[in-house]
C-alpha cells in the first residue's frame, strides 16, 4: 500500500509538474546569490516577467550568472525560471577576476523535498548538493545545475 502511495503522489508531480525557487549564495562575483526554479509560466527561453537579467560586472569581482538558452541575447540572468517539466539543467557562466575564485554555496535543507539535485563544473562529475554545500570555481567555466524527479525507493 505504501508503495503504491508513493507511485501516485509520484505520478500526481509528474502529471502536473513542479514548482519551486533555489538560491546559490555567490562570493567572489557581482551578485550575493543567483536563483533558478521552475514555475508554470516559465520557459526554457528568457520569460521577461520571470527571468530577472543579471546586473554588469562590479569593480574587482567576477562575473557570475544564468546562461540563456535558446536565445541570441547576449545576456546572461540573476534569476531564471524554467518550465515545469523535468529533468532541467542551467548553466551558471562563471567568468573569475584575476585568479580570484568563485565560491558557490547553497543549504541542503532548503532544497525541495522529491527531486535531486546535482552541481558540476564543466564536464565533471556531478556532485549530490544534499550531499553537498559548496564548491569553489578557480577558473573561467559553465557550472550546470541539475534537477531531476527523485526515484521511488523500492523495498
Amino acid at each position: 500500500m505504501k508503495k503504491l502511495c508513493t507511485l501516485l503522489m509520484l505520478s500526481c508531480v509528474l502529471a502536473f509538474g513542479v514548482e519551486f525557487k533555489c538560491s546559490l549564495m555567490v562570493k567572489g562575483g557581482q551578485l550575493e546569490k543567483v536563483l533558478f526554479g521552475c514555475s508554470s509560466n516559465g520557459t526554457s527561453g528568457y520569460d521577461r516577467k520571470l527571468d530577472i537579467p543579471a546586473p554588469p560586472m562590479g569593480m574587482n569581482s567576477g562575473v557570475i550568472g544564468w546562461h540563456v538558452p535558446n536565445e541570441d541575447k547576449q545576456f546572461i540572468l540573476y534569476q531564471d525560471m524554467r518550465g515545469e517539466t523535468l529533468p532541467q539543467i542551467w548553466k551558471l557562466d562563471c567568468r573569475i577576476y584575476r585568479s580570484n575564485p568563485i565560491k558557490l554555496s547553497w543549504d541542503p535543507a532548503t532544497l525541495p523535498k522529491g527531486l535531486d539535485f546535482a552541481i558540476r563544473i564543466g564536464e565533471e562529475q556531478w556532485i549530490d548538493m544534499r550531499e553537498s554545500k559548496a564548491l569553489d570555481v578557480k577558473e573561467t567555466c559553465f557550472v550546470e545545475v541539475k534537477v531531476v524527479q527523485k526515484q521511488a525507493e523500492s523495498k
